[in-house]
């Protein structure tokens, strides 16, 4: 996409490489020959990102990816053109060094602080690195990539709570957040929004619901119940008593494997500017994952709420409509919530991480 730097560009290229002289030890990474990649995934070493390694991987894709981030993969990327540089997307310098010498045709920006629970208890910093990180990497890629389309993924949380009823979130709805989170995530949708509005770049953008899958934090509330129910596996524990949030909330739970399809289709396809909600469009009370883990395991379980556990404030019923999605790209989920639980439990078994401490 052609844009106009009103005789920025040299003036930041200079500006960034008088910065570099001070910055000498700062190591350029190998693939620093100023050719085009293909992709740019930040937050590489995140749960989501992971599972686009692997669809890239199962799609036999055989460009060159770029993974950036504080954290690495969790495990080796095999079959795949990928390297990993370990960068902070709040360091402006080292991320502008970045993308001036990968200038990639896609960038999938995948870092953030995910938990809704945390950016209560730590709202400043949760705002400024969800918020900023987006903010460095678009100015970056408007002096340095303006070519480069990003796909900036954004949060069901946004939509905040309905008043009454429980009908689906569709993408004209207007934004009530009710969280530092949320706030986070609507002001990086602004600002994606301003910067291909009025400096010409190529970002389409998703609202995404809560996803779940195997590798998932056992900060999440699923993951960490089938942790614990995997604990009680290998221990050969007969019950357990599992503490717990509201347990009544409905919510709108995709697999990440079919979330990362819906994020392929949107970046690959869709129209520069759009959004998308990335959803099952089906609600299921939280309550459900727990009896499932019962049913598949076995084991007998007890509740109790722990108050550390509810949130402040709290949406009862939460459901997105998948219509625009699977309309535009004829986009399904293909994993079911069943197979999503059973698929979470095995990792934990197998790779026996559910006998580090819990957590929420």
């Amino acid at each position: 996409m052609a844009i106009s730097y009103h005789g920025e560009k040299k003036s930041c290229i200079k500006n960034a490489r008088k910065a570099d002289k001070y910055r000498s030890f700062l190591v350029l990474p190998s693939y620093c020959d100023c050719q085009l990649i293909d992709y740019l995934i930040t937050g590489c070493g995140g749960f989501v990102a992971n599972h686009y390694l692997d669809h890239l991987v199962k799609h036999g894709f055989s460009g060159a990816v770029v993974g950036i981030g504080t954290t690495p993969p969790v495990r080796s990327v095999k079959n795949l053109r990928f390297s990993f540089e370990r960068i902070n997307l709040l360091d402006s310098l080292e991320l502008e060094r970045a993308i001036n010498n990968t200038r990639p045709k896609f960038c999938v920006h995948l870092a953030s602080m995910s938990s809704v629970a945390n950016s209560w208890r730590e709202p400043l910093e949760s705002f400024v690195n969800n918020t900023n990180t987006f903010l460095n990497l678009a100015e970056s890629i408007r002096q340095y990539s303006p070519e480069t389309r990003i796909l900036s993924v954004g949060s069901s949380e946004q939509y905040g709570r309905r008043k009454s009823g429980g009908s689906p979130f569709v993408e004209s709805d207007v934004f009530q957040p009710d969280s530092p989170y949320a706030i986070a995530r609507c002001s990086q949708e602004w600002l994606a929004q301003v910067y291909a509005d009025r400096y010409g770049l190529d970002i389409v953008m998703t609202r995404s619901f809560n996803h779940i899958g195997p590798g998932q934090s056992a900060r999440f509330a699923i993951s960490n119940f089938a942790k614990a129910f995997a604990r009680a596996v290998v221990t050969q524990q007969k019950s357990l008593l599992l503490p717990t949030g509201d347990l009544n909330v409905v919510r709108d739970f995709l697999d990440v494997r079919d979330a990362v399809r819906g994020y392929e289709a949107i970046l690959t396809r869709s129209a520069s500017g759009s959004v998308y909600n990335v959803c099952s469009g089906l609600g299921i009370k939280l309550r459900k994952a727990i009896d499932k883990l019962s049913q598949v395991t076995g084991i007998g379980v007890e509740t109790r709420t722990d108050e550390s556990l509810v949130r402040p404030v709290e949406a009862s019923i939460v459901i997105g409509s998948r219509e625009a999605l699977t309309n535009a790209f004829d986009w399904q989920p293909e994993i079911s919530f069943d197979q999503s639980i059973a698929d979470i439990l095995q990792y934990w078994i197998q790779s026996r991480r559910c006998m580090d401490d819990l957590t929420l």
